[in-house]
């Protein structure tokens, strides 16, 4: 009563007053700190049972091995086994081989997992729904739809357990044919026709192999359906950029009952940013607020404040944040990268303070939209200043974003020294943008010798790109130097001419074609 209720001191207590405590009590006591998460007390239970001398039977064996599957207790799971074979239990009881196999799945231990199912002297669908499961879990999707098909060589009938897993493994695979054989499967079956959660596995399924109609299909089939199979197919139109199509489907869910989610409305959002669609965006805006949603969702407020940057409004964005029950960094990045991109940089450089003062740190998304409004305002001390303390302050690594915004900000301002630098610190300095940024700035201070050092590295970084040699050209007629610039101006000729006629690898092939 005690262990099925959580009161599991309660119940530790009651079995210790017992005077005699059989293999029953403890199992009861095992089999309550299992059922709630407590793997370690079900173990150290066990223990104490043997202690006193009682021989564990099947029955406490089963709550064992998931309390050793739960906490990845390899050591105490390999006893386990080792007992049950030398009593030979095994043969016995197939829920038995199922829990182990679900245990070396949870070690991952597939091989071992796979020999105790081949151990068992009958194999129903629960064991092999288990192996399969385990095998999609640890990526193994062609093995899992190898079992699937063992198991009906067996004689044994998937079930809907069984059907889903089979069908997350052709959604991992992209394999569409064996997802369509399989959905041909369940479709036979009367049992399954409205079963909810196998039909959105189908629409994963379906939407991961591209295969948006038989998805949208398989939905409007649908008799009965909460949210959650609609969302999978609204997500797979925005994953594919077809926003107008996530939208009719948002209309269509409504006018067959289904009530949005909030998993639906940020997705919407989503849709509506990337889309452009304003009126859309403001009226779900008005309907989540109708419903409260608003203040109460922090992914749903998110979600609004990115649509709203999108559309270049980030006051109405600043709105939202200011609505939010818990502000964090992501939100206050979204702000910030939001005021940024309308080159409102004031604002950007008081949210990053009212950021502060409230005590939340900023992250790399954070950094980026600040380095890029200090790049774009020209504010070297600034941007000096946020670089450096992201890693002394904040103790976040740069990235490459960071970098090439730092050297584009000295190479604006003409400090070449300090981008050089930065340039050699960089985790790699094999990126285009970085060459380019140098050549714009060449180009305004009439840096001609290095510019010709940035030229050479851009052509090695992408022989295919022929911009360079238009920056080049630039620098030169800058610099007055008109004749170096007809050169290049002739080598960018021959670049595509040579182009046209054959791919090029690299630029020393290009000396050699062309040259």
């Amino acid at each position: 009563m005690y262990a099925k209720s959580g009161a599991l001191v309660k119940a530790q207590k009651f079995l210790e007053a017992l005077p005699i405590r059989d293999i029953i009590s403890w199992s009861t006591l095992i089999a309550g700190y299992v059922q709630h998460g407590l793997g370690h007390e079900a173990l150290d239970s066990f223990v104490c049972m043997q202690n006193e001398g009682i021989t564990p039977d099947t029955v406490s064996l089963i709550p064992v091995i998931k309390a050793c599957g739960m906490i990845g207790a390899v050591a105490k799971g390999q006893e386990v086994y080792d007992f049950i074979m030398k009593q030979e239990h095994l043969r016995k009881n197939v829920v038995l081989g199922s829990a182990l196999v679900d245990m070396f799945m949870k070690f991952g231990f597939v091989s071992r997992a796979a020999h105790v199912l081949q151990e068992l002297p009958q194999r129903n669908v629960v064991s092999w729904s288990v192996l399969i499961a385990g095998y999609v879990r640890h990526e193994q999707h062609h093995g899992a739809l190898k079992c699937f098909d063992q198991m009906k060589q067996d004689g044994v009938f998937p079930n809907e357990v069984t059907f889903m897993s089979a069908l997350r493994a052709c959604a991992s695979l992209g394999d569409l044919e064996t997802g369509k054989q399989l959905h041909d499967e369940i479709n036979g079956l009367e049992k399954l026709d409205n079963h909810v959660e196998l039909r959105t596995a189908l629409v994963d399924m379906y939407v991961k192999c591209g295969s948006l109609t038989r998805a949208h299909q398989v939905v409007e089939n649908l008799v009965e359906c909460d949210a959650v199979p609609w969302n999978v197919l609204i997500a797979g139109y925005i994953q594919q950029d077809r926003e107008e199509e996530s939208l009719n489907c948002f209309e269509i869910m409504q006018q067959k009952g289904v009530i949005p989610d909030t998993v639906t409305f940020a997705l919407i959002l989503k849709g509506c940013g990337n889309f452009g669609a304003t009126i859309v965006g403001e009226n779900i805006h008005h309907q989540i607020l109708r419903l409260g949603l608003a203040g109460s969702c922090t992914r749903l407020g998110i979600a609004l404040m990115d649509m709203y940057v999108k559309f270049g409004a980030p006051e109405k964005a600043h709105r939202v944040l200011v609505e939010l029950p818990l502000k964090d960094a992501v939100s206050w990045s979204i702000l910030i990268a939001g005021y940024a991109q309308c080159g409102k940089y004031h604002e950007v450089l008081q949210c990053m303070d009212r950021m502060e003062y409230s005590g939340v740190s900023p992250n790399v998304v954070t950094f980026s939209a600040l380095l890029n409004v200090c790049k774009n305002s020209g504010l070297v001390d600034e941007g000096e200043y946020l670089f450096v303390s992201m890693a002394i302050i904040f103790d976040i690594v740069p990235d490459l974003e960071h970098y090439l915004c730092m050297i584009d900000l000295y190479s604006r301002a003409g400090n070449f020294n300090k981008a050089l630098k930065l340039t050699k610190r960089m985790p790699s300095s094999d990126h285009p943008a970085l060459w380019s940024s140098l050549l714009g700035a060449c180009r305004k201070w009439e840096n001609v010798k290095l510019g010709r050092w940035a030229f050479e590295h851009a052509i090695q970084s992408d022989p295919n790109d022929i911009t360079p040699y238009i920056d080049m050209a630039n620098i030169y007629e800058a610099a007055g130097m008109q004749k170096d610039a007809n050169i290049i101006e002739s080598m960018r000729e021959r670049f595509k001419a040579c182009q046209r006629m054959q791919p090029l690898n690299s630029i020393l092939h290009l000396s050699q074609e062309c040259v």
